[in-house]
């Protein structure tokens, strides 16, 4: 690794850039469409901003603040396709293409992953870090969202595979030690019996820390068994409000990891932590894994409105 103008330099011509948290304009903002009342957030704060919208809308589930979001997103002109569990390529390369490059610039893209899922933001990131005909500098929105007690019941698992196909990783050596990096979630016994399930060899926790300490206090009672098992040293702490240095916090443990044998990331909790995993996934493609853990439509659905403030975390690719 080697610093070059404030950017972190790694594999496959990604950028980590780690400037000042500014709002620009952007050729094209990319959000989902579903029930949270979150999910326009960054579209209205930024409207005027960006010259293009795109929706990715889920297929069900319009229940809550769905009617309402899509308005919106209709009144903002978004051009809105429906995710079926798959991203049109050829949409995202053709609104790549519309915006024609000299040799040094870059195609500026906001991505709104606040409601996201896992799946979506992991096949979005894939295609974009794979595309070949432009250069891109990519800003993630993550607004979090107001506190909400979490759920007194885990329902019942009916995914738990890897996040996508292209991120399901391949070993030289299968039999090498499988240690998981969790990002804690506040959902009763979903990390502990992910764990249990892919029968790791070790595992490294990580905790968001966040404005609103409810939040941290749900989190660490329904995980406490599970904190409790582990070493102290392999329980960490990262900051939503800083994903720069959270981000490098988990890259530096993965490039560890990678050195002794097998890594499968387990983003649950924040959505950020799912953005650093499929990075880092790329990243050293195909040597990591990201699983993802859902319930799918048999979870309850749950609003979730915005804190009104958001993180960005931007990377180039060329």
């Amino acid at each position: 690794m080697k610093w070059e103008n404030e950017m972190i330099h790694i594999q496959k011509n990604i950028f980590v850039d780690n400037k000042e948290d500014t709002v620009e304009c952007f050729d094209l903002l990319i959000t989902a469409l579903g029930f949270e009342s979150r999910c326009t957030y960054i579209a209205e704060l930024l409207a005027g901003q960006y010259d293009r919208g795109y929706c990715l809308m889920f297929k069900n589930r319009h229940v809550l603040a769905f009617q309402k979001n899509q308005s919106i997103f209709e009144s903002l002109k978004f051009d809105i396709d429906i995710w079926d569990d798959n991203i049109n390529r050829g949409k995202i390369l053709s609104l790549l293409k519309k915006h024609p490059e000299t040799q040094d610039e870059f195609v500026k893209i906001a991505v709104d992953i606040s409601s996201m899922n896992r799946a979506m933001v992991a096949e979005l990131f894939f295609i974009l870090a794979n595309q070949e005909s432009s250069k891109l500098e990519i800003t993630f929105f993550y607004t979090p969202s107001k506190y909400v007690a979490p759920p007194k019941k885990l329902p019942s698992m009916k995914i738990s595979s890897p996040v996508i196909p292209e991120y399901a990783g391949w070993f030289d050596n299968p039999n090498a030690p499988l240690y998981a990096v969790v990002g804690l979630g506040y959902e009763y016994g979903k990390a502990s019996g992910i764990i249990e399930y892919l029968e790791v060899s070790g595992e490294w926790l990580f905790k968001p820390i966040g404005s609103d300490k409810r939040y941290l206090e749900s989190l660490e009672d329904v995980n406490k068994k599970l904190i409790d098992q582990i070493e102290k040293h392999r329980v960490l702490n990262y900051d939503l409000e800083d994903p720069y240095s959270s981000f490098e916090k988990l890259r530096s443990l993965v490039d560890g990891l990678l050195r002794q044998g097998r890594v499968v990331l387990i983003p649950l909790g924040p959505k950020l932590f799912n953005l650093f995993s499929v990075i880092i996934a790329e990243i050293y493609s195909p040597k990591v894994v990201v699983w993802r853990v859902s319930a799918d439509d048999t979870e309850e659905p749950i609003d979730h409105e915005p804190d009104d403030k958001f993180i960005q975390f931007a990377i180039k690719i060329n």
